[in-house]
């Protein structure tokens, strides 16, 4: 995890107890708004800061973003490309980025190689090799899963019902 997440992660967990200790406390008559904030902001810096990840598996890519997953089999997979942000180029044309792997504002201003293109390397060398073409029971570009933003609605109604 980069630093910018952990910092994200770390700060958004502290707001979160902070707005949970002060509603807690009844110390303002905004208790129900500060928790709901403290909840708001928590789920954000999870989703944000922790949830996106890249992972090669037996099967193929499995690319998972703030706001769904996606599994790509090796078959469907052209390539991989650096540059701001990794991504996963398809047979298709298409790509898929990679929230997780970001370059860094620097790497950017000096126009110097950073972790996308060194992590595109990577997942290049550990492709199978696997014949050209979709493979059997190949069904396009993977599984869509929102469940982020189902979720975040449920947090926000089961904190609005409990304030009632």
């Amino acid at each position: 995890m980069s630093a910018l997440a952990t910092s994200i992660a770390v700060l958004g967990v502290l707001l979160g107890l902070a707005t949970v200790s002060l509603g807690a406390s009844g110390a303002t008559d905004a208790s129900g708004v500060l928790l709901g904030v403290g909840a708001l902001v928590t789920v954000l810096a999870h989703v944000l800061g922790l949830r996106p990840r890249v992972a090669a598996t037996q099967d193929g890519i499995v690319v998972r973003n703030p706001w769904h997953t996606i599994r790509i089999p090796w078959a469907e997979v052209a390539g991989f490309e650096g540059g701001a942000r990794m991504s996963v180029r398809l047979r298709s044309g298409d790509d898929v980025a990679c929230w997780a792997v970001q370059k860094t504002n620097l790497y950017l201003v000096l126009d110097r190689p950073g972790r996308p293109e060194r992590m595109s390397q990577r997942f290049a060398t550990v492709r199978p090799t696997t014949p050209p073409g979709p493979a059997r029971g190949a069904t396009g570009r993977g599984v869509a899963v929102p469940w982020v933003p189902v979720a975040t609605v449920v947090v926000v109604a089961l904190v609005t019902v409990l304030l009632e």
